[in-house]
């Protein structure tokens, strides 16, 4: 049985959809949840749907002219525009190791009895996911060899709560999630470059696809008249009596060489876009780091809008790394006219515009020029000492899905880099509110953000089985205080959606569990429930291990949310 929710998430796990109905007989809540009567419910005009107050996070980081983390800031330090108006900013949190590890610690479990599962205490919950993206089609192999060795650096400054995975464009490099730095270390040794099949200094004629793009899209006469010039020199050594076999062979060469270009391009957009569904999958902190050469867009910038929306709407950061460290323009190719050095240079600066793309339109870092490339490396995929979250509640708030303009700047004009997002998108309104309420759903399970719109708590406890699997049990109390409900007769009436997911160790989901928690409650039920709180239990066979549970709670009438992670461990 398959459920889906949402556009990212779909269990396939048997039994998953459960339904239970509290009547509201029982005093005892826990007995009252614990049953499986799938009781007829009703669905009556009244139960009504609410678009969420849309809080937008924005996550800066400061950064003094060495690169350093400005720290010191406050609210009043900053200003927030969206669509170029000034916001509130109604939330303001410093973050920095501490608080990350404070807050890894507040997703520790609350033990119960003797076989309670273990503290996250020094468990290194997983929180910050990194793609590291190498593009062996394009660079070469010095300049692999030199970024896959700053890599290897790279891994020796992660966090136990980091986790790291390898991929490529050529879709022939993978090395999933991991938080073993030596494991990761033995997977680089696996990273070679694999050239895309386009123009080589060896062809005759040598025709860069930016050179062919000028020629095909633009008419550029100059750049075909070098082209037709290289092809009679090195097919016909000069001789000007074959001039027009030499333009078809260059006419010829031209159009290979789009169509190949073409195809690279767009094989590298199939797997950047590939890697960023494995990364918005991840419970965390997703951050994708781009190590390229660059490449020449051409004519064709739709297909870079597309990575940078996935990534904005998946809240991916992009940082892109020049690996070809401090360069100047290979201008030899060949082609020694002034006007084929031009071409040649114009066509090695193009390369980069595509990497400043990728970062600047996802909030992301472009380094290039630079050779301390496990710097970079560094910088892009730790974690800052400190950054800032500011959230607000859009003044705007439209309800059509647009793209808004996001801009940060300090109240106090100082010269100071800002890292931040450059927009998001408004939520919009469905005309299907199942589908709605699935999509908030979605997004809060891959979050971990805590959402309190209603009182919960989270405990487990697990009871070995035999020495290979145990019954992880899983205690929800949630408060009702807050919550609406729609009188029916002499019942209190609202549908829960608890949807609990579990990842393993290095973010890959395990298992997980969809249970709509029909509520019909009598009054002295209600009244007992309002101070007791409402007990919901879940339970799921688990192997030895240490996991990261999410839970997320979405009542129907008046829409409020719940969600809350905890890190469960069972021992061997």
């Amino acid at each position: 049985m398959t459920i889906s929710i949402g556009s990212g998430l779909t269990f396939l796990v048997p039994l998953l959809f459960v339904v239970l109905t509290v009547l509201g007989q029982s005093p005892d809540p826990t007995k009252s949840t614990s049953g499986g009567n799938n009781q007829e419910t009703s669905q009556e005009t009244g139960t009504t749907f609410k678009l969420r107050v849309n809080l937008v996070e924005v996550d800066v980081v400061v950064r003094d002219a060495r690169g350093n983390p400005v720290p010191g800031l406050k609210q009043e330090d900053f200003h927030l525009y969206d669509q170029g108006k000034l916001q509130t900013i109604t939330n303001f949190v410093v973050e920095t190791p501490e608080t990350r590890r404070e807050a890894a610690l507040g997703r520790a479990t609350t033990p119960i009895g003797e076989n309670s599962s273990v503290s996250a205490r020094n468990t290194g919950s997983p929180d910050r996911f990194v793609a590291m993206m190498f593009d062996d089609m394009h660079l070469t192999g010095e300049d692999l060899a030199y970024a896959r060795k700053s890599a290897s650096e790279f891994l020796d400054t992660l966090a136990p709560s980091d986790r790291v995975g390898f991929y490529s464009t050529s879709g022939q490099f993978t090395q999933e999630f991991l938080g073993d730095k030596e494991e990761l270390k033995r997977a680089l040794r696996a990273l070679i470059a694999r050239p895309a099949h386009t123009s080589s200094p060896h062809d005759c004629p040598d025709v860069p696809y930016y050179m062919a793009n000028q020629i095909e899209t633009f008419h550029d006469s100059t750049a075909f008249g070098v082209i037709f010039d290289e092809t009679l020199q090195c097919a016909f050594s000069g001789d000007a009596t074959m001039g027009a076999l030499a333009q078809r062979m260059a006419k010829s060469a031209i159009q290979e060489t789009l169509a190949l270009g073409r195809a690279d391009i767009n094989s590298v957009y199939d797997h950047v876009r590939a890697v960023l569904r494995r990364l918005a999958a991840t419970p965390g902190e997703r951050i994708m780091i781009f190590v390229s050469p660059g490449f020449s867009l051409g004519e064709d910038k739709n297909r870079l809008w597309q990575v940078v929306d996935q990534a904005n709407r998946a809240k991916i950061v992009i940082n892109t790394l020049d690996a070809r460290g401090l360069y100047t323009a290979d201008i030899a190719g060949g082609m020694p006219s002034p006007e084929a050095m031009k071409y040649h240079a114009a066509a090695q600066q193009d390369q980069s515009i595509v990497l400043g793309d990728l970062a600047d339109g996802s909030g992301g870092t472009h380094l290039n020029n630079s050779n301390d490339i496990a710097g970079g490396m560094k910088r892009m995929g730790g974690a800052p000492s400190v950054s800032y979250m500011l959230g607000f509640s859009p003044q705007d708030q439209s309800t059509d899905g647009s793209f808004h303009k996001l801009k940060v700047e300090l109240a106090m004009k100082l010269p100071y880099q800002i890292q931040a997002r450059r927009g998001y998108y408004a939520p919009k309104k469905s005309d299907n509110p199942q589908e709605e309420a699935s999509a908030e759903i979605d997004e809060a399970i891959f979050s971990q953000a805590e959402i309190l719109e209603m009182p919960m708590e989270l405990q487990t406890q697990y009871v070995k089985n035999t020495a290979a699997d145990a019954r992880l049990s899983i205690l929800t109390r949630l408060g009702i205080k807050d919550i609406r409900f729609r009188k029916l007769d002499d019942r209190n009436c609202n549908v829960l959606t608890v949807v609990t997911a579990i990842f393993e160790d290095n973010g890959n989901y395990v298992l997980g569990e969809n249970k709509s928690v029909n509520l019909k409650l009598t009054g002295p039920t209600y009244d007992h429930l309002l101070s007791s709180g409402l007990t919901l239990k879940s339970e799921f066979d688990l192997k030895p291990g240490k996991y990261m549970l999410r839970q997320v709670i979405r009542e129907i009438e008046g829409a409020q949310m719940a969600a809350r992670s905890v890190t469960v461990v069972i021992p061997n």
